[in-house]
């Protein structure tokens, strides 16, 4: 319930291949460093070890989550200022929306 109420601040940086998204909150800051077409061990904000890669899509940012649960986000420039964020896992589908501030 905790995460549902957290509204972090999203930093993502890319230099050619090698991507960092940091997210900020009053709850956990979470930093994240990776290549893109890699598959990397990844400890997740709720403590799971899954391995991760992480692929561009024309503008999407999609990352494939492989674990207890297999998961597959979606991080999409909606516009210059609004970010969209999709996870799917099994039937499930959430969204989060970002805010240029």
């Amino acid at each position: 319930k905790m995460g549902n109420t957290v509204k972090p601040d999203l930093h993502i940086t890319m230099d050619g291949d090698h991507v960092c998204i940091r997210s900020e909150s009053t709850f956990k800051n979470i930093e994240l460093k990776f290549d893109l077409n890699k598959e990397f061990e990844q400890t997740t904000a709720d403590g799971r070890k899954v391995k991760s890669t992480f692929t561009m899509d024309g503008d999407k940012l999609m990352e494939q989550q492989k674990g207890d649960v297999d998961s597959t986000f979606t991080r999409e420039l909606v516009d210059d200022n609004h970010l969209k964020v999709t996870c799917q896992a099994k039937e499930v589908t959430s969204y989060r929306n970002y805010v240029r501030i």
